[in-house]
């Protein structure tokens, strides 16, 4: 047997509500900010970066995630708190019950985050870049005849990176043309901004039998 002051119920719970429902719109807001910045002078050009990408920043979001949590055991007191107000201590088992239903619930909408962090952390191909479409593209850049050693990963959930070997068929091409063709082309195509571009010539007799010189897949 417990005790329940529904009427202290209802008051905290309102204002937790109210308090997180404005902590929530403020992240809300922060989470839709892209990253953009530009440089003024006699070379002066600007970009952004991800501003069209859906991605979130994994520590934005796993706040949101935080206050949509005690928003929702909010509710979840306050809906306890007006059954106990309305129909009187009989119904005081709602508030264990709701607790645990919200608790549930907050649980599942963690599972996200933590898919998202562990692909951080095991270095996986970030969500919404393709391993295959990037190597297709490298591919199909001028003169290239061969991409190894292409590995995708992100720094953080809004930030891809990039690093990748290219071999290019004739000895009188221009690397530095082919590697800042790539380079437009990650940004432009895939919003990978950051990137480092190896360019070599291809060379059949030592690439076949250097092991890091395969592809991965």
């Amino acid at each position: 047997d417990f005790e329940i002051h529904d009427t202290t119920m209802l008051v905290v719970a309102t204002a937790a509500v109210a308090f997180n429902i404005l902590l929530g719109l403020t992240l809300h807001g922060v989470c839709g900010v892209g990253h953009g910045h530009s440089h003024a002078g006699a070379g002066g050009h600007s970009h952004g970066e991800g501003g069209e990408s859906t991605q979130k920043h994994i520590n934005i979001r796993a706040a949101f995630i935080h206050v949509l949590g005690d928003l929702l055991q909010s509710v979840g007191v306050l809906i306890s708190s007006l059954l106990i107000k309305i129909f009187g201590a009989e119904f005081k088992i709602a508030d264990p019950i709701c607790t645990l239903v919200f608790a549930v619930i907050v649980v599942m909408t963690t599972f996200t985050v933590l898919r998202d962090t562990l692909a951080i952390l095991l270095e996986g191909c970030p969500q919404g870049v393709r391993y295959d479409d990037v190597l297709r593209d490298l591919s199909n850049i001028g003169d290239v005849v061969s991409v190894h050693s292409l590995h995708i990963w992100s720094l953080t959930g809004d930030i891809p990176v990039l690093s990748a070997h290219l071999a290019t068929k004739h000895d009188t091409t221009d690397h530095n043309c082919v590697r800042s063709e790539a380079i437009r082309m990650l940004r432009t195509k895939h919003k990978i901004w950051r990137s480092t571009i190896q360019v070599e010539t291809h060379q059949a007799h030592v690439m076949s039998g250097c092991e890091k010189c395969q592809p991965l897949i």
